[in-house]
């Protein structure tokens, strides 16, 4: 087979694999999918396994709370039906009825999940007393430190994006996207959970003390035998299928040894295919290890976890390197999520569940209809407008950004990471760069064809020219998003996830996929001709002669925005970052998170500017639940709950909203979510900086993040003074900000690359003047990709509501922004720096040459 050949299976190959990682897209019924799945096993089902299934049909019509899986569960054992015997599990000896229920679950699944924001989700409040706490840590320590751990512990579960911030004094709100009822029992032992590991001795003659403690007990069944030092457990283990039971008097005394020394933990299969978990220790907890085992070669030693011993084998000889194994059990749910509980770290104090409440989207279902509904349209246009524009290349295109979709879409559930409006910020940024590696490319083609090189030439010249520029412009925005990934967490780390799968695929689809459709029109000899639209000729404007008018321009939007955002200060800020009062309200009719959001904003009375409304359910108080969030703490002259009931009950009578409660919540960024997020976008800087320097020069990385600064300070400003100063800074405008940054570098990257290509090739001009050639030259590019960016960005604005608003709003003013700073600020900023630098190096050269010449 030829290349051609093997680039097609290629392609075909990733439209199904990334298909199938897509389907089912939404969740599909439970019992359909175990009789599918019964029958697909080649275990014809017979009369047992449809009175199971039967059965659980009568469960769940008797009880309409009760999960299918949950029905089947409790069918099978009425009926003592193994359900092994319909669907065995590969790898899985006699896997129980609980494995077979999962593994089914995992089946009918749904592969797309949405986040909090698109589609609502649970939320878990977990407190702790005071009178539980040690004496020398305050409350706000400890809150800190569960919010650390439970944080890590959700996040290891999968790309969730949680919302977890301080409710009350003592208390802890755990949101998570939507889950199903065995997800909610999961999450519920995560939250909660200790995760204190112990390795504790086991006393020598425990059989010796069973044994008499069972004789002892046949005179008297109270007894129970006591030995100094030592505590008795019972053991309870598995062999051979055979259930098994032993009483030990382990070890009390204390241990240098515990959890907090794990540093990672995994499931992991036995010598016999059993699941246990291996463990690694750090240097102190690997030290302590070895000598712990050192001294005790030829003794059992237990493994305790949260009071229960999971196995005490023999010690045979020291074990050094700080890793070991937990045997027991498991299921590949309960090992996987053993694992995630010993590798964030013990909880600091006992916690309690308060409650559990089901979610409705924080976006609201109006917001969403009109956000989704918008971006369908704006892609529409996009796609109307390369086909208008470019015509048969316009169609390739088409196939491409669909292919780049499918690509992101379909790795998203294989990342197991949930659909947000951060994650769409991203997949926008994505849909902007696709189309400009496209237009990058055709342009490219258009000047080789303007030169009379024939179409094949034409498109290879095209291609090979355009390679650099995307490769450029890709991986500087790829290492930002990689820096995101790896430091950042909650709604940064699910931008920089769906960024990341984005950039590489729009150069998979850019690169790869059109120029393999192209070579196969080539060669099949179905193209003779590229028709192409151009709205705008190269011309002949000298940039750089307006550089101190854009100066002045760009000096005073800054001055502005700083002023702007000083003046704001902390008013620029939503409930996100500074906390605020929830309060929660039973109510009759339900009216739209808009609407009652509105109606606080607007009343002056209760003066705030961010109020966030949300519906629940509530499993703990009866009714329907509205809870709804303001950036302000009341004094206690003032109650809250009664001045909002008051102010929604007026203008919306048919809610007859009443107080339930009322609660203080802390930031949904925190200190160390703060910081991580600093540290990523420094790092990210530091690498933009390196990388750029490295492959063009270092004038060249300076004038692109002069030019970063420059486009987030005047779009961060202009964005506050929108409306009368009435926006705020959320977790949504710091995803759009960092959308912004991607933008403005990619456009940057493409006009210092074409600089770099005529520095070359225009060896006897002067370099201010090849820079505005190079400008000239790319500014059909330039305005084409924030034309079709706009049309997508515009329409969300006009259409979406709530936070769809927020964001679409600061990406409008970005993408005007950064694509005026890429001609007016980037270039002359690296122009005036490398003037200065040849300007020294000619000085040290002429100074040289004169101390050379002879006096």
């Amino acid at each position: 087979m030829g290349k051609l050949t093997w680039r097609w299976i290629v392609i075909l190959l990733v439209i199904f694999g990334w298909s199938i990682s897509l389907w089912p897209p939404t969740d599909r019924d439970f019992l359909q999918t175990m009789e599918t799945q019964a029958k697909k096993e080649g275990q014809k089902p017979d009369a047992k396994f449809e009175e199971i299934i039967n059965r659980a049909r009568v469960i769940m019509s008797e009880n309409s709370s009760i999960s299918p899986m949950k029905a089947v569960a409790n069918a099978a054992d009425e009926l003592h039906i193994e359900l092994s015997n319909y669907i065995p599990i590969y790898g899985r000896d006699m896997p129980s009825n609980q494995e077979v229920l999962q593994y089914v679950r995992r089946l009918s699944r749904g592969k797309l999940r949405l986040g909090l924001d698109l589609s609502g989700g649970t939320e878990f409040v977990v407190a702790f007393s005071e009178d539980d706490m040690p004496e020398d840590r305050s409350v706000g320590d400890i809150q800190d430190q569960l919010m650390e751990i439970i944080r890590n512990r959700v996040d290891k579960s999968g790309v969730l994006e949680p919302e977890i911030v301080p409710y009350g004094p003592t208390g802890i709100s755990v949101k998570i996207p939507t889950i199903d009822e065995d997800d909610t029992n999961k999450f519920k032992e995560l939250l909660t959970r200790a995760a204190v590991l112990e390795f504790r001795m086991v006393h020598p003659e425990s059989g010796d003390f069973e044994q008499l403690e069972r004789e002892r007990q046949q005179e008297d069944p109270d007894y129970v035998h006591q030995v100094l030092g030592y505590e008795r457990k019972v053991h309870e283990y598995d062999m051979k299928g055979q259930s098994r039971r032993e009483v030990l008097w382990l070890s009390t005394e204390e241990q240098k040894l515990s959890g907090q020394n794990i540093t990672d933990a995994h499931p992991t299969a036995g010598e016999f295919g059993q699941l246990q978990i291996a463990f690694t220790l750090d240097t102190e907890g690997a030290i302590a290890f070895g000598e712990l085992t050192g001294a005790n070669v030829g003794q059992r030693m237990a493994i305790v976890l949260d009071g229960t011993v999971y196995s005490a084998p023999n010690i045979n000889d020291r074990i050094g390197g700080g890793r070991g194994v937990i045997t027991g059990s498991f299921t590949q749910d309960e090992a996987s999520q053993l694992a995630i509980v010993l590798k964030s770290g013990n909880l600091p104090v006992q916690t309690r569940l308060e409650g559990v409440n089901m979610t409705a989207p924080t976006l609201g279902i109006e917001s969403i209809r009109s956000g989704a509904m918008a971006a369908v349209v704006g892609i529409i246009l996009v796609i109307l407008f390369m086909v208008t524009y470019y015509f048969r290349s316009g169609v390739i295109a088409t196939i491409a950004l669909v292919l780049n979709m499918l690509i992101v879409m379909g790795t998203l559930p294989i990342l197991d990471a949930t659909i947000t409006l951060p994650g769409l910020a991203g997949i926008v940024l994505t849909i902007g760069m696709a189309v400009d590696a496209n237009v990058l490319i055709f342009e490219r083609i258009r000047e080789e064809l303007k030169t009379g090189k024939s179409i094949q030439n034409a498109i290879s010249r095209g291609y090979s020219s355009a390679f650099s520029t995307i490769l450029d412009a890709n991986l500087t925005t790829l290492f930002t998003a990689f820096i995101l990934v790896k430091f950042g967490s909650g709604p940064i780390k699910g931008f920089g996830v769906t960024l990341s799968i984005g950039i590489i695929a729009s150069m998979f689809t850019a690169l790869f996929v059109t120029r393999t459709i192209y070579d196969t029109l080539l060669k099949y000899d179905l193209i003779h001709k590229l028709r192409m639209m151009q709205f705008l000729e190269p011309g002949h404007v000298r940039f750089f002669d307006y550089r101190k008018l854009a100066y002045l321009v760009s000096a005073g939007f800054i001055l502005l925005a700083l002023i702007t955002i000083v003046v704001r200060g902390g008013s620029a800020l939503s409930v996100d970052f500074r906390g605020g009062t929830a309060i929660s309200f039973q109510y009759e009719e339900t009216v739209s998170n808009q609407q009652i959001a509105k109606t606080l904003e607007q009343n002056e009375q209760l003066g705030v500017r961010d109020v966030r409304v949300n519906y629940k359910s509530s499993t703990l108080k009866e009714g329907r639940l509205m809870e709804v969030v303001v950036t302000k703490q009341f004094s206690d002259e003032v109650d809250p709950g009664t001045l909002i009931a008051g102010i929604i009950n007026a203008a919306h009578p048919e809610m007859k909203a009443r107080v339930a409660s009322v609660e203080l919540v802390g930031a949904m960024v925190g200190s160390q979510f703060t910081w991580s997020a600093i540290k990523a976008v420094i790092l990210a800087l530091i690498m933009i900086i390196i990388y750029i320097a490295i492959r063009f020069e270092f004038s060249y990385a300076i004038g692109a993040v002069v030019c970063l600064a420059h486009d987030v300070i005047i779009g961060l400003g202009i964005y506050l003074m929108w409306g009368f100063g009435d926006r705020q800074i959320s977790l949504t405008v710091i995803a759009a900000i960092l959308t912004i940054i991607g933008y403005s570098l990619n456009d940057t990257i493409v006009v210092f690359d074409r600089i770099r290509e005529n520095v070359g090739l225009l060896r006897k001009t002067n370099f201010a003047e090849i820079c505005s050639i190079s400008i000239n030259q790319t500014l059909s590019r330039t305005i084409l990709t924030s034309l079709t960016t706009l049309l997508v960005v515009v329409i969300l604005y006009l259409f979406g509501g709530g936070a769809i608003n927020d964001f679409s709003l600061i990406m409008m003013v970005g993408i005007v922004v950064g694509t005026y700073s890429s001609i007016f600020v980037a270039t002359p900023v690296m122009i005036y720096i490398q003037t200065r630098v040849m300007h020294k190096k000619s000085l040290l050269a002429e100074g040289a040459s004169t101390s050379k010449t002879p006096a």
